[in-house]
């Protein structure tokens, strides 16, 4: 059974992901940015609940690479909005 905590995680996660899709354009970056940084919860949320450090801290890498891409695919955006 998962605790609260890690449903709230993957909530948390899945809607950050649902707004982005929603919005009129999105590019790959963010897409995939998105899905990294939700990957990256599930992991960290499995580590928690099985008392795995390492797998917790492969989660926490794959959430910081996710909001990396996913700012990438911002500004690619806001750049091309200037046009």
């Amino acid at each position: 059974m998962i605790s609260a905590p890690t449903r709230m995680t993957a909530c948390a996660a899945t809607r950050i992901f649902i707004s982005t899709v929603e919005e009129a354009t999105v590019n790959k970056d963010q897409v995939k940015g998105n899905v990294k940084e939700i990957k990256g919860n599930v992991k960290e949320a499995a580590g928690n609940l099985v008392g795995n450090d390492k797998l917790k801290a492969k989660g926490q890498i794959d959430q910081a690479a996710g909001k990396a891409q996913s700012a990438y695919g911002d500004l690619k955006e806001a750049l091309e909005d200037k046009k």
